[in-house]
């Protein structure tokens, strides 16, 4: 793979990379706004092309595949170098789970100007970008902060591997990036835990005893992207 890359870039003198990020990880939309908006920065050198679709998909899928209830606009636009670009997001259909979080993705498709001098060899990359997208109903607008208070932990064994299941109680989804017992942090593969659902991991590099005897937490991201720690409560 090296190899191939480097022969890429020897073959084309210029390598035009994509350079536009996303501002935040991810997009709360509540049922009561009327819209949100979403800034995109370009900090490369040249402008960029980029692309937006909303759908329902963490796979890939081109913009006329996929489906959500939301107008995303503009679908198209050009950003100058250093410049920046707000797409606005508004709902048009409506979505019948009132109870609990629906999950969308934001895709930001990122194409490169071709440089100016047209008889030069170049390799152009384009860039996708995927964020997560929640729609919160009203019923859940103003608890956020206690979802915490819904998520249960459990510790079982079979066949001489231990396993720690996490139910999510809560309409959120919870998204968890890490354990750390006495402050230490302990590599794990958490994931995201959806509505009402359980998920199980088996425990590796920690033992149960370990979350038992020390000051067990967990790591979870919170609408502003940042990760806040609440103890782990063991049932």
């Amino acid at each position: 793979m090296k190899k191939h890359l480097l022969l890429a870039i020897l073959l084309f003198p210029s390598l035009a990379c994509a350079s536009v990020s996303i501002i935040g990880t991810r997009v709360i939309y509540n049922e009561s706004n009327r819209s949100v908006t979403v800034k995109i920065n370009n900090r490369g050198d040249m402008a960029s092309v980029v692309q937006a679709w909303i759908d329902d998909k963490m796979i890939n899928q081109a913009p006329n595949e996929g489906t959500s209830p939301f107008l995303l606009y503009p679908a198209v636009s050009k950003i100058e170098s250093n410049g920046e670009q707000y797409l606005r997001i508004k709902k048009i259909e409506s979505i019948t789970n009132t109870q609990t979080e629906s999950l969308y993705w934001l895709n930001i498709k990122d194409i490169p100007e071709a440089p100016k001098n047209k008889n030069e060899n170049h390799l152009q990359l384009s860039i996708l970008n995927k964020i997560k997208l929640f729609y919160r109903p009203l019923a859940l607008e103003k608890k956020a902060n206690d979802m915490y208070k819904d998520i249960s932990w459990k510790i079982h064994t079979s066949n001489e591997k231990s396993y720690l299941t996490v139910k999510n109680n809560s309409g959120y989804y919870a998204s968890l990036t890490e354990i750390r017992v006495d402050n230490k942090i302990i590599t794990m593969p958490l994931d995201m835990v959806p509505p009402m659902k359980s998920v199980e991991w088996e425990l590796k590099n920690i033992t149960a005893f370990d979350i038992y005897s020390g000051k067990s937490e967990y790591g979870v991201v919170n609408d502003f992207g940042a990760v806040i720690y609440r103890p782990i409560v063991l049932q």
